[in-house]
C-alpha cells in the first residue's frame, strides 16, 4: 500500500498509524511514515487486523482525549449498539 501510495507522488513522509485489534485489550498502535512503517510493522510482528490511517490526520492524535478511547467505553458502545463484542 505504501509503495503504490509513494509510486502516486504521496510524500514519504506523509504520517501513518497502524492499530491493530481496536478497542480490545490487546489494541497496540505504530506511527512512521511511508517510507517507515512497512519496516516497523514487520520489526512489531503486528498479526492483524490492523487498520491502517495515512495522512495528516495522524499528527492530530496527541489532541484526542484518551477516556474517549477507552477499552471499556468502545465494548460498551459495540454491545449495546449492535449486539456484538469481537474482544
Amino acid at each position: 500500500i505504501c509503495q503504490r501510495l509513494m509510486a502516486a507522488g504521496m510524500a514519504t513522509t506523509m504520517p501513518v498509524a497502524l492499530v491493530e485489534n481496536i478497542s480490545c485489550a490487546d489494541q497496540q498502535a505504530l506511527y512512521g511514515h511511508l517510507d517507515d512503517i512497512a519496516k516497523k510493522a514487520r520489526q512489531s510482528k503486528f498479526t492483524g487486523p490492523a487498520l491502517i490511517v495515512v495522512g495528516k490526520v495522524v499528527a492530530h492524535r496527541q489532541g484526542v482525549n484518551p477516556d474517549l478511547l477507552h477499552i471499556d467505553a468502545l465494548n460498551e458502545f459495540t454491545t449495546e449498539a449492535i449486539g456484538f463484542n469481537r474482544c
